[in-house]
């Protein structure tokens, strides 16, 4: 069993710790390269150098990114996407783990999968980065006190996507009740 890579602990456990590097340039290349080898290497900055959002210290991950080219760039991760260019809408993907092709599949198949697996699947093994993910996301890797904040972070997603659930479900029954009272 994987833990989720959608919980912020989780996310950063496997993204964005000091022995991860070769995981995160894989994704980041994979995503926003067409896994075409562009980011070189990688330093996560300080998440405590610039003023966040209250309550959302655990989501991101600041990167300082070296390109093949030589340039520097910044790159902002938020496991939420509440800002920045390319968003990944996990429940659209629907792609078979025969589908996968590209890196940037794989990995958002990673993302919506992982805690899902019994076992890594070969095509996805194959790539060295993608094995060592899946390593990280190994409960059976985690110490208690770990598992216990897993555990917390999954309830809190769950309560959160229940929330939004019974908002939506509020609403179309008001406008269902509103058009009766326009309409009749």
């Amino acid at each position: 069993m994987f833990i989720n890579p959608k919980t912020d602990f989780a996310f950063k456990k496997i993204f964005g710790s000091k022995h991860s590097h070769d995981i995160l340039i894989s994704f980041l290349n994979g995503i926003l390269y067409q896994g075409n080898a562009t980011i070189v290497s990688l330093i996560i900055l300080d998440p405590y150098q610039a003023p966040r959002i209250n309550g959302m210290k655990d989501s991101f991950l600041d990167i300082k990114a070296t390109l093949s080219s030589g340039q520097t760039v910044i790159i902002e991760m938020q496991v939420l996407n509440i800002l920045g260019f390319v968003f990944v809408e996990l429940p659209k993907f629907t792609k078979t783990v025969d589908e996968l092709k590209t890196l940037s599949d794989k990995w958002i198949y990673f993302l919506r999968y992982a805690n899902e697996l019994k076992a890594v699947p070969a095509s996805m093994g194959a790539e060295a980065a993608i094995g060592h993910a899946f390593e990280v996301a190994q409960q059976s890797r985690l110490t208690r006190r770990e598992m216990k904040i897993v555990e917390k972070r999954q309830m809190v997603l769950h309560d959160n996507r229940n929330a939004l659930l019974y908002c939506e479900t509020r609403r179309k029954e008001r406008g269902k009740v509103g058009g009766k009272e326009r309409g009749g």
